[in-house]
């Protein structure tokens, strides 16, 4: 078979076959491909398939009725009055009534597939017209986006984002400043940052991104994120307390530095997990509760020791070392 021709990205002539109980075995497996390529396209499909057999539920009856009668009846379904099915002449010039029979069934046929095509092709629309809302912040101002999925956007002052949003995308380009992102991880709703020269596409995570003309960094503090230096085409994958830096001037476009054991406003106990990972010492806190705590700190190139200090004095905590690592605890009071 051909490569089946799409139309806004759907396969018709398979669907269309499918729908009719006349797809052959072997494009059934293209069908079956496209629809394992993601949940939106098995979502159209089966939005398409009831279509379908709500809107043909009376085909039987059509065919058995008065050809006329039945004509007129498809006729007010279809809200076209001014169409009429085409007959075909028999050997003495009168349309003969076993051609008649089967041109009806054809022309009914295709009169419900286009239908089905005209509906599918607005549901799709429908389904991927994506929203779009531009925010910005003026200097000393701090604003908080909301998306509909529960996803939280910070902008910080002097930023400029462009969200567009849909059932099946969430894309947000950072123009410039810094945003903060908490986002509702969704498989069938991807969430993207695109920015000149990088995008970054989350893994279930919170994390912070900042564009200026000299460069683009990000810090992640939950989760993970998947990095694009669209530029270079090189790939890599952030995880929480890890970020980078790609420089966009001129002389170093596109150049990476990593960047390790950097939180912004992160969970206390997402730091010492991640800080335990790395400095291979068991990090404990004395109580579930200091977990909660927020704290915004860079320990890259900082010895276990004197990470665990910094901790401390930010959050205003002790520690007590022991063979096993490190307790932190609320301070006592003297």
């Amino acid at each position: 078979m051909n490569k089946p021709f799409y139309d806004n990205e759907l396969p018709w002539p398979l669907i269309e076959a499918a729908l009719q109980g006349e797809l052959a075995s072997e494009d059934k497996l293209l069908l079956d491909s496209w629809l394992l390529e993601s949940p939106a396209n098995r979502e159209i499909f089966e939005r398409l398939e009831r279509v379908w057999k709500e809107g043909m539920a009376d085909y039987p009856r059509y065919l058995e009725a008065d050809e006329t009668r039945a004509w007129s009846e498809m006729q007010a379904r279809l809200d076209s009055g001014s169409v009429t099915p085409m007959g075909v002449m028999g050997g003495d010039g009168r349309e003969t009534g076993v051609v008649r029979a089967i041109t009806w069934r054809r022309w009914v046929v295709a009169a419900s597939a286009l239908l089905i095509i005209a509906a599918g092709a607005e549901l799709w629309q429908n389904s991927t017209k994506a929203e779009e809302k531009s925010y910005a912040t003026v200097p000393g101002e701090q604003q908080t986006v909301a998306l509909g999925d529960g996803t939280q956007i910070i902008l910080e002052p002097e930023t400029r984002v462009r969200v567009a949003y849909s059932k099946t995308s969430r894309t947000v380009t950072l123009v410039d400043g810094k945003a903060s992102f908490a986002v509702v991880h969704r498989p069938d709703q991807p969430f993207e940052v695109d920015m000149d020269g990088a995008s970054i596409k989350d893994i279930g995570t919170n994390f912070t991104v900042s564009k200026s003309a000299d460069s683009i960094q990000i810090t992640v503090t939950e989760g993970k994120v998947a990095f694009t230096n669209t530029i270079s085409g090189e790939s890599r994958k952030l995880a929480a307390g890890s970020g980078l830096v790609q420089y966009m001037t001129p002389a170093h476009r596109g150049e990476i530095k990593t960047q390790d054991l950097r939180f912004d406003n992160a969970k206390l106990s997402d730091v010492v997990m991640v800080m335990s990972e790395r400095y291979g010492k068991q990090i404990t806190l004395g109580d579930s509760s200091l977990g909660k705590k927020r704290i915004t700190v860079h320990l890259e190139g900082e010895n276990v020791d004197d990470a665990i200090k910094v901790i401390c004095a930010s959050l205003n905590l002790e520690s007590q070392a022991d063979s096993n690592g490190y307790i932190l605890r609320n301070r006592t009071t003297k």
